[in-house]
Parts: structure tokens; C-alpha cells; sequence
């Protein structure tokens, strides 16, 4: 289960989506718990379900307590038995009290809040109680300290070796995105292009995309008066502009010292030409700021696109590099599309 966690927790997919996967792996769990039970007596199972139906709010949310809570009941139905009625009310014990449990203590994940989950697994027992009593009571009476302490120590396992894989992605998520951001203006760099690239390169992508190329223009100058450090707060008001007027779904990237890259996925050229075009206004509404001066920053810009996503990103820039030159040599601050 640990190994498909894992998996799971890599999946680049929406959050329900993979909300409802933990559930599905949490339910199967529980699922595959029952059909390995101690049986204290016929139609009446003890086993580990609800250590898996308890985590799996904290783990997985909302959606995956509902999901394990949808699978594992169906299971218990199919199962039958004398406490066939009483197991599926004890699995809908369990998913609720996961999931108040991640809503009133803030999704809780240390020592002290698996010993309150542990304590929440045993719980459902009490369930027992909806059988007979002459039958609820030499059961619950026989069984009750193995179960909690079974739940107990369930929850307190399952619950570190989760939370040693949770830490383990988000330490290689940051990892990652620490690789492939620009520390400067926080935004894409090349790393995270050349990246892209092998990606195409290896056909993991093939939609059409279109590429912005800007270069600042008279940066050097700009260095030379005012200083590297006024140069380098320049850099990072101008990757906010472009970040705050391209889609979404678009990607910006520092290319190398003042030139950013714009890529941009499902587009075509007119609509990257268009997205240049706001960015120039943008930038010329809002120049950067400096006591009381405002430093006009203008650029040059060359687009480029691949209508049928075949050809190679650095292809791409290429063309868009070309049309960034003629937008020099037509005296700069201008937009120049390259033919597809």
C-alpha cells in the first residue's frame, strides 16, 4: 500500500481526482483487511479496516474518506453475515470520524494527533452493540483490548511510514522546483526549458505551442547608470508584468541575463503576437519605479510557433530569435513574428 501511495502522491493530476485515488487505495485496504479476519465468533469478524478508513481523510481528504467509506461498505454488504449491519454502520463511524477529525484539528499529522486517531479506530467497535447484547457483550468484553491496542499501534505504523512519504515528495517538490526556478525574478529558467525540451524531444508532448522571445532593450546602459542592483529589481518587475499578462497555462522563463522566453501551449502565432503586445503595454503603463523617478523599460520581441507541436522548442526560438533581431534592427521596442 506504502509503494502505490507513493505512486500516487507523484501523479500530476487535480486534486479531487487524486483525492478520490487515495480513497480507492484506502477503501481496497480495508477491503482486502476484511477478507482476512479474525472471526470471534460466526458472522462476527474483528480485523484492521478501520485503521485504513480512519487515515483516510488525514491522508487524502474529503473525497477519499467518501470513496474508502463507499468501497469498503459495498465489500461488507457482499460479505454478509450476522453483523453485516452493524460493519457497515462502524464503517461509516470510522470515514466520519476521519474526516472531523481532519477538519477540527487542522489535518493534524504528529505523534499526538495518530495516538488521537489510534483512540478514534477503536470507536467503531461499539457498533458491536447493535447485535444482540448477549451476543455484543462476551465479544466486546473478550476482544476489545486487542482491538484497541491492534488499531492503536495500526494507525501509529501506517501513519508514520505515510507521513515518511509525504515529507520525502514535498522535500522533492521543493528540491525540484528550487531546480527549475529562476532565483532572481522566480519564475522558469533554463534548466526547466532544457527540460521541456528532452521532454518533446522524447515525444511526451506534441500540441501546437507558440513561442514569445524578449529581450530588454539598452539593459547594459540601464546597468551602467543606475547600477546592478537597480538592474536586477528591473528583471524582477518585468517577469512580474510578463507572469501577470500571459494565460495561466502559458509558461514564463528567464532565458539568459535580460531575455525571457514565453512559452505558450495550444497557441498559435497571432495569439502570441497579441500577448506580446499586452505585455508591451503593461510595461509601459507601469514603469519601474525608483524614489522618484520612473525608468521607462521598453523591449524587442520576435514570436514564433509550431502549428503541428513536432518541431523541437530550441527550433522554435530560433525563429523567434531571428524575428527579436529584426525588431532590433527595426530601432527596437517592437514585435516581430517570424514566418511559420
Amino acid at each position: 500500500m506504502i509503494v502505490i501511495f507513493s505512486i500516487l502522491l507523484r501523479a500530476k493530476r487535480s486534486l479531487r481526482y487524486n483525492s478520490l485515488a487515495y480513497g480507492a487505495l484506502f477503501g481496497l485496504a480495508a477491503t482486502a483487511a476484511m477478507f482476512s479476519p479474525a472471526e470471534v465468533v460466526p458472522g462476527v469478524r474483528i480485523d484492521g479496516r478501520y485503521v485504513m478508513l480512519i487515515i483516510a481523510a488525514p491522508f487524502g481528504g474529503t473525497y477519499a474518506a467518501l470513496m474508502s467509506l463507499l468501497l469498503a461498505g459495498t465489500a461488507r454488504f457482499f460479505i454478509g453475515g450476522q453483523a453485516m449491519f452493524a460493519g457497515i454502520v462502524g464503517i461509516a463511524l470510522a470515514s466520519a470520524l476521519s474526516i472531523i477529525y481532519r477538519k477540527v484539528t487542522n489535518n493534524r499529522r504528529d505523534f499526538w494527533g495518530f495516538c488521537a486517531l489510534g483512540i478514534l479506530a477503536f470507536c467503531p467497535a461499539f457498533t458491536l452493540f447493535i447485535l444482540p447484547f448477549e451476543v455484543a457483550r462476551p465479544v466486546f468484553e473478550t476482544n476489545a483490548l486487542p482491538f484497541l491496542i491492534a488499531n492503536f499501534l495500526g494507525v501509529m505504523i501506517a501513519g508514520k511510514f505515510l507521513c515518511l512519504e509525504v515529507n520525502y515528495h514535498t522535500h522533492l517538490k521543493t528540491v525540484t522546483s528550487d531546480l527549475e526556478t529562476d532565483a532572481l525574478t522566480k519564475i522558469g529558467n533554463r534548466y526547466l526549458f532544457d527540460k521541456l525540451e528532452y521532454n518533446r524531444f522524447n515525444g511526451r508532448a506534441s500540441s501546437p505551442f507558440a513561442i514569445l522571445l524578449i529581450d530588454i532593450d539598452h539593459f547594459k546602459n540601464l546597468n551602467d547608470r543606475y547600477g546592478h542592483d537597480v538592474g536586477d529589481r528591473v528583471l524582477q518587475h518585468i517577469a512580474a508584468v510578463i507572469s501577470s499578462s500571459v494565460r495561466e497555462t502559458d509558461l514564463a522563463i528567464r532565458y539568459g541575463g535580460e531575455e525571457f522566453v514565453v512559452i505558450m501551449p495550444n497557441a498559435t502565432i497571432d495569439q502570441a503576437d497579441r500577448t506580446a503586445a499586452r505585455i508591451q503595454n503593461t510595461l509601459r503603463q507601469n514603469p519601474f519605479p525608483l524614489g522618484r523617478e520612473n525608468i521607462g523599460v521598453t523591449f524587442s520581441a520576435g514570436v514564433s510557433a509550431s502549428e503541428d507541436g513536432a518541431s523541437p522548442l530550441s527550433s522554435i526560438v530560433k525563429k523567434a530569435d531571428q524575428a527579436l533581431y529584426q525588431a532590433k534592427d527595426a530601432g527596437r521596442d517592437a514585435i516581430m513574428k517570424s514566418e511559420v
